[in-house]
């Protein structure tokens, strides 16, 4: 029995609506539409006979990757001899051994979930000590350089004082000019120095002014009270009840 005859026999007997047209597409050499329309006749009837005659159609359109599966498939049943042989014929036929089954393809190793990292908390900025005026270093360099210039200045002008006083105690001509010489230099100098001295004092106290006006802004606290909400500015540090 030739293998047109042999599936024509057997897809027949099985499912004549869709057997026929497909045994029709095999013999035309149309083997992919002989295939699927064998596919479908399988499907609606899932007989042995219809698997053989779907692997064989894939077989001649060059599937063996999917004939094989089918061969064997109808292998595992009891198939009458000649076509068990013929199926077997037909696995060797596509480069494989009928008698041994293939490896499981491994299982694909499980995804891990990606766990997004915690993003790291913020550092908490460190407390910052209130501005007081007397912990002001331009407050005290101001002060203390105004005070510094002006002690030089006020000496000079006593030095020019007291030298105007030699002058005016000399017995001669020369003597006066030797006891005058550089008190009018002096005089003029330590009062430049005054002047500059006085401008550093006034810009260190307005300095000092400033940043104890800005330490009592910082200190203001937000309190509850009977008529709502007010401020409360610590303008002073609060005395223990035993001091009042």
């Amino acid at each position: 029995m030739t293998t047109l005859s042999l599936i024509a026999a057997l897809a027949l007997a099985a499912a004549p609506s869709d057997a026929d047209e497909g045994v029709r597409a095999f013999a035309e050499g149309r083997y992919e539409d002989a295939a699927r329309i064998l596919e479908r006749a399988y499907a609606s009837e899932p007989q042995p006979e219809l698997l053989f005659a779907w692997a064989q159609a894939e077989r001649y359109a060059g599937r063996c990757d999917v004939a094989v599966p089918l061969y064997r498939e109808y292998l595992q049943g009891e198939p009458p001899a000649d076509v068990r042989a013929l199926a077997r014929e037909a696995v060797e036929a596509c480069g494989e051994d009928p008698d041994v089954e293939p490896e499981p393809e491994p299982e694909p190793d499980p995804i891990e979930p990606i766990v997004p990292e915690p993003e790291p908390e913020p550092e908490a900025l460190p407390d910052r000590e209130p501005v007081t005026a007397a912990r002001d270093p331009w407050g005290h360099a101001l002060t203390w350089s105004g005070a510094a210039v002006g002690a030089v200045g006020g000496g000079l002008l006593v030095e020019a004082h007291r030298r105007r006083a030699a002058s005016e105690r000399a017995a001669d001509e020369l003597g006066y000019r030797e006891a005058l010489e550089g008190a009018p230099a002096l005089s003029r100098a330590g009062i430049a120095m005054l002047v500059g001295g006085g401008a550093l004092l006034t810009a260190g106290v307005i300095r000092f002014a400033v940043v104890a006006a800005r330490g009592r802004r910082e200190q203001a606290r937000l309190r509850p009270s009977g008529m709502g909400l007010v401020w409360s500015f610590e303008l002073a540090p609060r005395r223990s009840p035993g001091l009042r």
